[in-house]
């Protein structure tokens, strides 16, 4: 649902896990086999020569630095340019646009995809039936998809909440004129065990018009403060 690029995400993680088991493995080795000691001591040895007379080669210009350090700086200049664009990658993929139609002779039409989060989201967390809902918007391929996460409460059939959800998207489809592609996420866990019980009735299905109400709903004000008597001072 976003554009993090999963296959390099996991190939990441392989790669650490494959790095992390073969630093175990050769500890453990060296702390249990004194040939193996006693080789890596040796190979140790080997390679700070090598790395010595490799930093003392000759350098590319005149009073200037090797080679190899040279590779060195370029190496780490990349690495480091590579996981910049890793990190800034990751968790992209939000947009704030659920429609936009191009520019016409009689103007051009918006839908803010926080009208649709709202919608959904006031019309099914009331429902007896969920713990907690969730409502986002995503661009995928270039299109936007809504993405509705809820929990369930325990005993209630997933295959009764998905037609619920379904119900609840037709009637945005229905409110907004035009149908939006959606990805339905029904969870449990802990919430729903942790959740107290409930009694459930039988619901009916949500019309464009309960949309509407709920998105219309004025919201209550707090009462005003009474007003406190002038004192009037003793002459």
């Amino acid at each position: 649902m976003n554009n993090t690029n999963r296959a390099l995400n996991r190939s990441l993680v392989l790669f650490a896990g494959l790095i992390l088991f073969a630093c175990g493995v050769g500890a453990f080795l060296l702390a249990t086999d004194p040939s193996i000691r006693n080789g890596w001591s040796a190979a140790a040895t080997r390679t700070q020569v090598s790395l010595a007379s490799a930093l003392t080669a000759p350098a590319v210009t005149r009073n200037g630095p090797g080679w190899l350090s040279i590779a060195a700086v370029v190496a780490l200049l990349l690495l480091i340019v590579l996981l910049l664009v890793f990190v800034f990658r990751q968790g992209h993929g939000h947009t704030s646009k659920l429609f936009q139609e191009g520019t016409t002779g009689r103007g051009r039409t918006v839908i803010d995809a926080a009208l649709a989060e709202h919608l959904l989201h006031d019309s099914l967390t009331g429902r007896p039936e969920l713990i907690t809902t969730s409502v986002s918007t995503y661009t995928v391929r270039h299109a936007a998809v809504l993405k509705v996460a809820v929990t369930c409460r325990r005993g209630v059939s997933p295959r009764h909440v998905a037609t619920l959800i379904e119900a609840t998207l037709r009637a945005l489809d229905t409110l907004l004129g035009a149908e939006f592609p959606a990805l339905v996420q029904i969870g449990g866990g802990i919430r729903t065990r942790l959740a107290k019980s409930t009694r459930l009735t039988a619901t009916t299905e949500p019309e464009p018009s309960d949309l509407l109400a709920s998105a219309t709903q004025p919201i209550a004000s707090e009462p005003a403060a009474a007003e406190q008597p002038e004192r009037v001072p003793a002459s």
